[in-house]
């Protein structure tokens, strides 16, 4: 049981997230991501352009570009006085840069030039909103650049998502967060007597002349909480305001309180982006709801009751109908219909007490046929629905946007909400469903709860037993099961026969002597091994092209040999009623990716965020960081099948730099097995994931078999750890070195990193016997970066390093950091023995004030987040 607090989406959800907002310096591939809520935030205002994608670093033309549209929002920034310009601007971005730097905002290198495709940093970025909010005289008070432009931004919250290095280099998603930020600051001005004099507007009103306002949605599509709304139209506090046709705008929004930002043309106003804040929302799920009383809502979480307190004031939306009085039957249509849908309650005042209750309440259907505008339901023949009585019901899809019911379909899943009096007030279409083998059904209070399809579990509707079907359900079968909106199955069928099925072939051969049955050995999509029968002559096909039928024995040979066996291979295949194989298809290592069918996929590897080896297969599972990758051991292990198993370090390895594999959809990323050729070695490889290993001491032992390991002691960003390791791969570890490790097999480690040398204050070498060098740039397939330096500056909160860079043997001292959000670890060599301890206070001396005594450390981060800091005494 569950319970879910979530601030409703309203029209454009904002999350603060620092997700691709900083970027170390990399020879990454860009791969385009969705944009961020903040970034949609800054692209809808305008102040972004469209085309920019989130991942991209910022230069400092754009910067300029940015600071000038902000500043001349409405009118333009002049193209023909231009007081200043430096030389190495070109003529179209010279009155951007003119205007900035003229303003005071930004500034040139000193030496006639600006540097225009240089990449931005976030203390830039930093500098540069503080000097735009009015603030400069502050920062300059307390230090001037870099500190004391850091302290005023962090004074007003501009530096929330800082990333532990303020040198970090910012993308477009960085620059939208810091945009976002801002909004909550007060602009500031000096007065005639040079005291500051905070504003009581942000840079949005101050330059662009774009407002906001804080309170409930009242109105919305034609639908009032009190009064009335224009068709059209959203109302907060009784205030009425349009919206551009790209902003949607539907009913979710209903009793919200919101924060909008619009422009204003007399006593017209039009919403540019919308936002909710300051809602608690409790959403109730069927199988949690307890009881409803005029007092409370009770649901179950943890185990536990939960009261929920509403009042006499509360007001009841039922699909989108706002009812007149509160009527604590129509809550629970769930527990007496068996319909899908939730309950939903906002207290948007903070006093513990609910002021809108929100049912949705629907039940779910399977498109059948659609016939002269009737559509017919699969499962339920008794429900029918004439769209000829839809004019006035709003069909939407499953994102809310309004579609024709002209496109209705077999295959199709409907949710249709009704109103109290049982009109349908909103049809909601969706296509997803899933074929695969049911492996169980897992009840809960005496219902169905998960059912579990090749592995992957899935959430059961509350309509879920009114299907004909369940009754009949199998393990083992082939099934296919139907989604509704919120991604529960609704509906189930099964049919073992005639269906695909996607298999990797370990082996096939016959037994017997008088009587030979030929038999086909599998590994399939569950990562489950199973044999099948051939029947006596089966259907086969090579690369999507028939053969013919063959009898079962030409029916393997097809397949081809390797050394003397039939050769491994992913193969496509149907079952009969009698669970044989009556049709198998081989890839023929086709090419062709323009029709569905069993072919090789192309390299899709350039547009995935990992990289996989060339011998892979694929079906049906969608391509993610989470996907399950499924190996097979070597030739000379094929007939081991416990080395058939999982496999989850997806991407994050230097072994797999290629992904090449097999589909049964044509120019689809569906993938549902993904099946490779893997050496011991390879599976033991460290994980460049993992946290670093901060050696405290080194020990011979013996371990439960009385072989020869060594014993290592150590700290690591989770706190004090142990681990057991080949004497061969541990020669030369001493305390203070730092590794990384693969995991262990057999109860003993087998390949490690050696990160960094004590003795030498050098990098150390990878597995492969290749080195990292001091600074470490992320790669493609690895997200850490070590540095190793002095403290050149310091204080309470940051440091700066000094870096010997190993490659151009030249000083570096651009990389800052924020002390309080790394793990800090202390390796003091000043006594008899090294001690090896993590500790809570850093104690990082710079060079500016200790000379040749400043602090020595290591930084480790990975995917710009901070891990830990290795203090070396």
């Amino acid at each position: 049981m569950n319970k879910k607090i979530i601030s409703l989406l309203v029209l454009v959800c904002m999350v603060f997230s620092s997700f691709a907002a900083f970027a170390e310096v990399s020879d990454n591939a860009n791969v385009e991501l969705p944009d961020s809520d903040n970034l949609k935030f800054a692209k809808t205002l305008g102040l972004l352009d469209e085309s920019l994608i989130g991942t991209d670093t910022f230069t400092r033309a754009q910067l300029a570009r940015l600071v000038s549209s902000i500043m001349f929002y409405h009118s333009g920034v002049e193209t023909e006085y231009m007081p200043y310009v430096p030389t190495d601007v070109d003529s179209d971005l010279a009155p951007y840069v003119s205007a900035a730097i003229s303003a005071g905002i930004l500034n040139g290198n000193g030496d006639g030039t600006f540097s225009p495709n240089a990449e931005l940093t976030y203390i830039q970025l930093v500098k540069t909103f503080v000097v735009l909010l009015g603030r400069k005289a502050e920062a300059e008070s307390k230090g001037g650049y870099p500190a004391g432009y850091y302290a005023t931004a962090t004074g007003m919250g501009l530096t929330k998502l800082a990333p532990p290095d303020m040198n970090y280099k910012v993308t477009v998603a960085g620059v939208a967060d810091m945009l976002r930020l801002a909004v909550s600051v007060d602009m500031a001005e000096l007065s005639y007597d040079q005291k500051l004099e905070i504003l009581d507007e942000n840079y949005l009103s101050y330059y662009c002349s774009i407002y906001y306002v804080k309170g409930m949605v009242d109105g919305v599509c034609g639908v009032s909480l009190n009064g009335s709304v224009s068709d059209g139209k959203i109302s907060i506090d009784k205030t009425e305001y349009s919206a551009p046709e790209s902003v949607l705008i539907d009913s979710s929004s209903l009793g919200l309180n919101v924060e909008a930002f619009y422009t204003k043309d007399g006593s017209k106003r039009k919403i540019l982006y919308m936002e909710s804040c300051g809602n608690k929302v409790v959403t109730i799920e069927p199988e949690d709801l307890a009881s409803v009383s005029p007092d409370n809502i009770t649901y179950i979480s943890n185990d536990k009751e939960v009261k929920l307190k509403i009042t006499t004031d509360t007001i009841l939306i039922y699909n989108n109908e706002v009812l007149t009085s509160y009527n604590p039957s129509l809550i629970t249509p769930f527990i007496i219909k068996s319909q899908d849908g939730y309950v939903e309650l906002v207290d948007n005042n903070d006093d513990l007490k609910y002021d809108i209750i929100k049912v949705r309440a629907y039940d779910s259907y399977v498109v059948d046929s659609v016939e002269r505008g009737v559509i017919y339901n699969k499962y339920h023949g008794d429900t029918v629905i004439d769209t000829k009585n839809l004019d006035d019901v709003s069909v939407v899809n499953a994102i809310d946007q309004p579609i024709s019911p002209d496109i209705i379909t077999s295959g199709d899943v409907l949710s249709v909400m009704r109103d109290t009096n049982g009109n349908i007030t909103k049809i909601i279409v969706t296509i997803e469903k899933y074929t695969g083998t049911l492996n169980s059904i897992q009840n809960e209070n005496g219902k169905p709860y998960i059912i579990e399809v090749d592995s992957n579990k899935f959430k059961i509707s509350s309509g879920f037993g009114k299907s004909p079907n369940t009754d009949d359900l199998k393990l083992g079968e082939e099934i296919t099961v139907y989604f509704n909106h919120e991604g529960r199955v609704c509906e189930v069928e099964s049919d073992a026969a005639d269906s695909y099925r996607i298999g990797y072939l370990i082996d096939a051969g016959s037994e017997g002597i008088m009587d030979e049955t030929y038999r086909m050995k599998l590994l399939g999509s569950d990562g489950k091994i199973s044999i099948y029968d051939l029947t006596d002559k089966v259907e086969v096909e090579v690369a999507s092209k028939p053969e013919g039928k063959k009898k079962a024995d030409e029916a393997i040979a097809i397949a081809g040999t390797s050394n003397g066996r039939v050769k491994r291979q992913p193969i496509l295949y149907r079952l009969n009623a009698d669970k044989q194989i009556k049709w198998v298809r081989y890839s023929g290592d086709s090419t062709d990716t323009t029709v569905d069918g069993f072919f090789r996929l192309p390299d899709v590897s350039k547009n995935t965020s990992y990289y996989l080896r060339s011998d892979s297969f694929g079906g049906q599972l969608l391509m993610s960081s989470s996907s399950v990758m499924f190996r097979v051991p070597a030739e000379s292990e094929r007939d081991d099948d416990t080395a058939y198993g999982k496999h989850t370090n997806i991407g994050d390895s230097t072994n797999f730099d290629l992904f090449t594999g097999y589909g049964v959809k044509a120019n689809s990323p569906m993938m549902r097995i993904m099946v490779f050729e893997m050496s011991q070695s390879d599976y033991s490889a460290p994980d460049d994931g993992e946290n670093i290993f901060v050696i405290k001491s080194v020990t011979n032992v013996f371990n439960d078999d009385y072989d020869k390991v060594v014993k290592l002691t150590g700290v690591t960003q989770s706190g004090e750890a142990t681990a057991n390791l080949l004497p061969e791969i541990a020669a030369g570890l001493k305390p203070g070195d730092i590794i990384q490790m693969g995991p262990e097999v057999e109860g003993c480690v087998r390949q490690i990193n050696k990160v960094f040398t004590e003795s030498t204050r050098k990098m150390g070498q990878k597995y492969d016997g290749t080195a990292y060098t001091n600074p470490t740039n992320r790669m493609f397939y690895t997200s850490n970066r070590f540095v190793y330096g002095k403290a050149y500056w310091a204080d309470n909160d940051a440091f700066t390093l000094k870096v010997l860079n190993e490659t151009t043997n030249e000083y570096e001292t651009e990389l800052s950091y924020i002390t309080a959000k790394y793990k800090l670890i202390v390796v003091d060599t000043t006594g008899r023995e090294i001690d090896v301890y993590s500790t809570t206070k850093s104690n990082i001396l710079s060079e500016i004030e200790y000379g040749d005594k400043a602090t020595n450390l290591f930084v480790h981060s990975h995917n710009s987040t901070p891990r830990a800091i290795v203090i070396y005494k």
